[in-house]
């Protein structure tokens, strides 16, 4: 019978590995087998579900898009056919490249009869389209009113604010309830300092917030005044990295989520993104999935102050959303005008530089790379501030710092555009256009306030019903 020894085992547990050792009461290695019990396991480190949640709930979306654009179609199909029986099948064909054999339309895809080019001289964007549908009264063509329609039900705009079209007012920001909920939260958090931001102030933080300074400018300028200071400089200290990351989020640059909620996290880099991210809310939704309710209510006041003040940045002043854009266009075109006027000053490698930079800018680079325009921006400034002297520069340099210069109507800002918008954009078609096509105005049930494409545009499944087939997706919006 072999001889029983009492021995200790020590563990080392790691998130990839396991090391072990077995030693005697007197201190020294044991033996098992001609072998010393020491050694070490190792296995591959365990993943979170976040990239799997995050790729699921992106499904879940883009599967309720082509659903509300399926109804759409549907909806139209019988009216268009009336003109153009073939334009739904002809859209649904043109994402095929023009060699595929099973491209069946050739030529003009919107408009055989006038060609392409005429709609795009008169309507350069979606946006021109759809501001003349509001703006004009007049009897359009039902295929215009379906292409505007369909832009705005596939596109259409975040819920985080969640008060009604009728009484939501683009161009009235306050942000004093945010500010007060986030020092309500903060009040609450388990903390070994006191934070508050400063609403004594809270007119001056907003004005600071909408003013046309540079990013730098206007960072420096709210990190001075926004926090509440208690004289305690260690404590201060921590304040004042708070307010900094806070301040990053609402001028557009890069934040760290964890020093906001005062977290100590071994994984820093997953809590650093930007606000414009694709993905910031599944981001953020994956972060603080599993902290504490305040937490979870200051990253989603962030994201609203964040989402009030760069929509009123992008309305600059209008009270419709594709006045904005087009605006934009404008400003976009008149630019890059100015900009062609500089370029015979410019020696040959500068003119290739800022031309190769706007084709990466504006998305028609052969690469893939889509140059941001923080990015651009440095570059043209990198160049054009050698040239002080030629007329125009200054100007240029001067939007270029106030992130100005050449916006565009496709951008990661459009991310805080609200359903509101789009919504009262298209009641607004709808009342225009219903006298020439009644159908328009058709309603599920009589005693609903909106229509039926309204109710497409508007109709959200709440975040706990999971994945639905097409007969539970009815049944939930008609309850």
């Amino acid at each position: 019978m072999k001889k029983s020894v009492n021995y200790n085992l020590g563990l080392d547990i790691g998130t990839s590995s396991i090391g072990f050792a077995a030693i005697d009461d007197q201190g020294k290695p044991v033996r098992h087998g001609n072998k010393t019990v020491i050694g070490a396991r190792l296995f591959e480190e365990g993943k979170t579900a976040a990239d799997t949640r995050t790729f699921r709930t992106t499904r879940r979306r883009l599967g309720r898009r082509r659903w509300r654009l399926g109804y759409l179609n549907r909806f139209f199909d019988n009216e268009i056919a009336k003109v153009d029986e073939n334009f739904l099948p002809r859209l649904k064909a043109s994402n095929r490249a023009h060699r595929d054999e099973k491209r069946l339309f050739r030529g003009a895809l919107l408009f055989p009869e006038t060609g392409d080019d005429a709609y795009y001289h008169e309507y350069p964007t979606i946006y021109h389209l759809r501001y003349a549908l509001i703006t004009r009264k007049k009897q359009f063509d039902i295929r215009l009113i379906y292409l505007a329609l369909h832009h705005m039900i596939k596109y259409r705009g975040n819920f985080l604010d969640t008060t009604p079209v009728s009484a939501f007012d683009a161009k009235a920001i306050d942000l004093t309830n945010q500010f007060v909920a986030l020092n309500s939260c903060y009040s609450q958090l388990e903390m070994d300092f006191d934070f508050q931001f400063d609403l004594d102030h809270i007119e001056q933080i907003q004005k600071l917030l909408l003013d046309k300074q540079s990013k730098k400018d206007r960072a420096n300028d709210l990190n001075a005044q926004l926090p509440k200071l208690m004289g305690n400089r260690v404590a201060d200290e921590k304040r004042k990295v708070i307010t900094k990351e806070f301040v990053k989020a609402l001028v557009g640059n890069k934040l760290d989520l964890a020093k906001i909620l005062n977290l100590s996290v071994s994984d820093a880099k997953s809590w650093q993104f930007y606000m414009t991210d694709e993905d910031v809310d599944e981001t953020i939704a994956n972060l603080v999935d599993e902290l504490d309710e305040n937490r979870k209510q200051i990253a989603q006041l962030i994201q609203m102050t964040y989402s009030q003040v760069m929509m009123y940045r992008l309305l600059h002043g209008n009270q419709l959303l594709s006045g904005a854009m087009v605006e934009r266009y404008d400003q976009h075109a008149k630019h890059w005008a100015s900009l062609k006027k500089l370029l015979p000053a410019l020696d040959e490698s500068q003119r290739a530089a800022i031309i190769h930079a706007y084709t990466a800018y504006t998305g028609h680079s052969r690469t893939d790379h889509v140059l941001p325009a923080d990015e651009f921006g440095k570059k043209v400034k990198a160049i054009l501030s050698k040239y002080k002297a030629l007329d125009g520069v200054t100007e240029i340099l001067q939007l270029i710092d106030n992130g100005e210069f050449m916006p565009k109507q496709r951008d990661a800002v459009n991310g805080v555009i609200p359903h509101q918008l789009h919504q009262r954009e298209l009641e607004l078609i709808i009342q225009n256009q219903q006298q020439y096509y009644p159908f328009l105005a058709t309603k599920a049930n009589p005693r609903d306030k909106e229509t039926m494409i309204e109710q497409l545009l508007s109709f959200r499944v709440p975040y706990y019903a999971g994945p639905l087939i097409d007969r539970d997706f009815v049944k939930m919006a008609n309850r």
